[in-house]
This record gives C-alpha cells, structure tokens and sequence, in this order.
C-alpha cells in the first residue's frame, strides 16, 4: 500500500532527510539571524566573551567623581556588578556559552562568535532525530528533527546570541550518548551535561532525568 513505501521510504532515506533539516535551520539561522546585541542578556554574553578572549573577566570603569549610594552599580552595563572589592565589575551571566564564544573568535576572528547559535541550532535538529531514533525509530526520528525545526521557540531562539539552544543542543546530546551502550559515551554524556549546565546553571535540575533515562536504557544494554 502507499502508506507501507512510504514508511519504507522514510526509513530508507531518514539520515539523509534528517541532514537536510539540519542545513535548513542553519541557513536560516544564517540569513536570518541578529549580528547585534539586541537585548539584555545578548549583550552580556557577548561582552563577557570578549572578556574571556582577554584573559580577564575585570573591567575597571573610568573613575567618576560623583559620590553614589550604591557605590558603581549605576556604572555596570547589562549583565555586570560591582566585584566584592568595590573597585571593578565581574559579569553575571554564566560562562558556557561566552567561552564558547570566545573560542570561535580566537579560532575564526572577528564576528565568528554569531556562528555559536546557528550551529547549536543545527546539531539541536541532528540530534532531536538521533534520540528519537533511539525511542522509537528512524521515522520517529525524522519527525522529531522536523518538529524541533518548527519550533517557534527553536526558530525565535537561533536568530539571536542566546543561549537557550545551545544547552538545549547540550542537554540532548548527553540523553542521545546515554543510550548507547558504552564507558566512553556515558563520561560523553557527562561532559555535555556539565556543559549544557555552565550555559545555563538551571538546567541542573534535570540531572535527576538523565538518571531515569539510564534506568531505562540500562535493560537495553
């Protein structure tokens, strides 16, 4: 019947498919996306992924001689604070995805730090088919990966620095390593799962989950 070539096709070419979505959501990050700070917490991610591209996570501000009630806090710009010291201000927002950041810069120079997002955005969508592979099958998979390229969340989300997508992509990777039945893959899952939560510290409250996913996994193995 048609419906059993089509399941067969699916199946067939799911990787391919799934490949194609994954270029999709980077071209459109790419052409579509914000190369400016346009918002408050865009701003503190890329400036304190200059600082980390320094070497230093201090800015010392010009001295103002004006006497303020709270000492340099009108001082700070988006995403800093005064340090304990008094005299400096430290960003606030976590290291994850400036230091990624910073690392593209370093490697690729300037303005290379707007590719972090798109292609977390892209590897997201490989992903979400890997893992829905993993559950239910490749076709499961293709219509994981398809879904997630959808997302308005996703979509919104890898047209600007932020870093919801990249724990995203993180967190992901670590459940999609978990399934597999290997020492090396779990210390992977680790490694993206502590990633996933230097990007955004909140997401340790779902450590509990990668718990429950190895339970379930576990019989597999």
């Amino acid at each position: 019947s048609e419906g059993r070539r089509l399941d067969g096709a699916l199946r067939r070419y799911a990787w391919g498919l799934a490949t194609a979505i994954a270029v999709v959501i980077l071209w459109v990050s790419l052409t579509q996306g914000s190369l400016v700070a346009g918002s408050a917490d865009a701003s503190g991610y890329l400036n304190e992924s200059r600082l980390w591209g320094r070497g230093t996570l201090h800015v010392e501000p010009r001295t103002v001689p004006v006497p303020f009630v709270y000492e340099m806090q009108p001082l700070a710009p988006l995403g800093f604070r005064p340090a304990p010291s008094g005299d400096r201000l430290v960003p606030t927002y976590p290291p994850g995805l400036p230091l990624a950041m910073a690392a593209f810069n370093r490697v690729a120079g300037h303005g290379a730090e707007f590719l972090v997002v798109p292609m977390a955005a892209s590897v997201l969508g490989l992903l979400a088919f890997l893992l829905g592979r993993e559950i239910g099958g490749p076709v499961a998979g293709l219509f994981a990966s398809a879904m997630t390229a959808a997302s308005p969340t996703v979509l919104f989300q890898s047209l600007q620095p932020m870093s919801d997508v990249p724990a995203a992509a993180g967190l992901t990777l670590a459940f999609v390593l978990l399934a597999r039945p290997s020492m090396g893959a779990a210390l992977g899952a680790a490694v993206a799962v502590i990633a996933a939560c230097l990007t955004r510290p909140n997401l340790f409250a779902m450590v509990p989950l990668l718990g429950l996913a190895v339970l379930w996994w576990e019989s597999t193995w």
